[in-house]
C-alpha cells in the first residue's frame, strides 16, 4: 500500500545505498592495500577513480593517510565499513517501514551535520553545501512525518477489578 510522501522516503534509501556501496568499496579497496605503500597506493585509486591526485583536498588525503600508522589505518577500515554496512540496514529498515530505522537514520545522519558545516566554514563548495542540505533535508522529513512508520496502538490491558 502506498502512502503519502513515498517519493521522498525513496530518494533516502537510495541515497543510502549510494553511500553503503561507496563506504564499503572505498573500505575494502583501503584494506587490499594494507601493508603497501599507502601514499602511492591511494594516488593510484585516485587517479583509476578519475579523481585529480594534483587537487587540494584529494592531494591532503592521500598526504595525511601516507603518515598513518598501521593501527589507526586499521581503525579507519573499520570504521568506514561499519558505516557502510550500517546504511545497507537503515536501506532495508526504511524500506520495511521500521520505526527503528527511521530513528538510527535521523541520528547517523544529523550527527555529522556539524561537522559537515565545519567543512563548508573551512571551504564552501557546491558539492559540501549540496550534501548538508540533504542530510539537514533527510532528518527534517523523518523527523517531521512520523505517519509513513505507521505507530500501531498497543491494546490496553482490560482493567478487571477483581
Amino acid at each position: 500500500m502506498k502512502k503519502k510522501g513515498d517519493g521522498f522516503l525513496k530518494f533516502i534509501i537510495a541515497y543510502k545505498v549510494v553511500l553503503g556501496v561507496a563506504e564499503v568499496a572505498v573500505g575494502l579497496s583501503i584494506y587490499r592495500h594494507l601493508g603497501a605503500d599507502i601514499h602511492e597506493a591511494l594516488t593510484v585509486m585516485a587517479v583509476n577513480l578519475n579523481l585529480d591526485a594534483d587537487n587540494r583536498f584529494i592531494g591532503a588525503v592521500i598526504s595525511r593517510a601516507g603518515m598513518m600508522g598501521s593501527g589507526t589505518l586499521k581503525l579507519m577500515i573499520g570504521v568506514i565499513l561499519f558505516l557502510g554496512i550500517l546504511n545497507f540496514f537503515e536501506c532495508a529498515g526504511l524500506y520495511l517501514r521500521q520505526r527503528w530505522a527511521e530513528w538510527t537514520t535521523v541520528f547517523t545522519t544529523g550527527v555529522f551535520i556539524p561537522f559537515e558545516i565545519y567543512e563548508i566554514l573551512d571551504e564552501a563548495t557546491l558539492f559540501r553545501t549540496a550534501i548538508l542540505l540533504i542530510n539537514i533535508a533527510i532528518v527534517y522529513y523523518l523527523g517531521k512525518h512520523k505517519e509513513l512508520f505507521g505507530r500501531r496502538a498497543r491494546p490496553r490491558a482490560a482493567h478487571n477489578p477483581g
